[in-house]
């Protein structure tokens, strides 16, 4: 999911104003490269199926300059991104959140 934190604190919560992000583009990448992108629907969330068993990471667009306040210090995308493998035919990963600082 993407989402637009109102209050900064990282978790959704639409009760605190947090929005969820239409048309966020979100990047799959392999060795570097982007082999995938794909768009937020109506509920700020996205899907990339068809991954081989391989090392990838998941990098968010950041078109508006916000700031990200999830994840924090990602682990792929320099710090702004998901990274994660596959080792079986069977196994699904899920993605956490993106999260932008909005005023």
């Amino acid at each position: 999911m993407v989402f637009g934190d109102v209050d900064g604190n990282g978790a959704y919560d639409p009760f605190s104003g947090d929005t969820l992000i239409v048309g966020a583009t979100v990047q799959l990448k392999w060795n570097g490269q982007v082999i995938a992108a794909a768009s937020t629907d109506g509920n700020g969330d996205y899907d990339i199926g068809g991954l081989g068993n391989s090392s990838y990471e998941v990098c968010i667009i950041n078109d508006g300059g916000y700031a990200l306040t999830v994840p924090v210090n990602g682990n792929g995308c320099g710090g702004s991104g998901y990274a994660f493998s596959f080792n079986s035919a069977f196994e699904a990963w899920a993605v956490n959140n993106f999260a932008f600082l909005q005023p």
